[in-house]
């Protein structure tokens, strides 16, 4: 004599295939964003964000450069070394004293570019058209960019290269935002 499967048994059968699917669901969702890597754009926001953040809330002027062997940018705080020997009182008594003082860098955070495809980072100044006041036309690369502590940095254009292809983004000198250039 043959039996036929219940309601209730149908029902248990069917919510446990669901439940079984929903956690084989979920813990592939959480596998395939560990395996996903950060957009080099995303990366690039991060660090300005970072260094933009720093140097306002540390009241403190923040660094941001690009390190070819580690593949990063890396965000420091800059601070002004005094450059008066212990044999004097003020910089001004000591002749051999520069005229500027130097910088010592301290380490805050590291971006590194987990896409191999990502070759190189350069900031490059943003020519001036002509109507503004700073009247520069060379576009030569800055080995850093310097945030302040009143929030503000150089008008710079940041060059990605992926792959040879290089992408630029224009950086908003009062806020921070990353716009592309045509």
């Amino acid at each position: 004599m043959r039996r036929a499967f219940t309601l209730l048994e149908l029902i248990i059968v069917i919510a446990i295939v669901g439940f079984a699917s929903a956690i084989i669901v979920f813990s592939l969702d959480d596998v395939m964003a560990s395996v996903r890597k950060p957009a080099p754009l995303e990366v690039l926001r991060k660090a300005v964000d970072a260094a933009w953040y720093g140097a306002a809330s540390g009241h403190k002027r923040m660094a941001l450069s690009y390190d070819v062997e580690k593949r990063a940018l890396m965000v420091r705080t800059l601070e002004t070394v005094s450059a008066v020997t212990p044999e004097t009182t003020s910089a001004e008594d000591s002749p051999e004293v520069p005229q500027k003082e130097p910088e010592v860098a301290a380490e805050v955070a590291v971006f590194a570019f987990e896409d191999e495809r990502v070759l190189d980072v350069r900031f490059t100044r943003v020519p001036d058209d002509g109507g503004g006041a700073l009247q520069v036309t060379e576009t030569a690369p800055f080995p850093r960019l310097v945030f302040s502590p009143w929030g503000g940095v150089v008008p710079t254009i940041v060059e990605v290269d992926i792959d040879g292809a290089i992408y630029r983004y224009q950086l908003d000198m009062f806020g921070g935002g990353l716009e592309a250039v045509k």
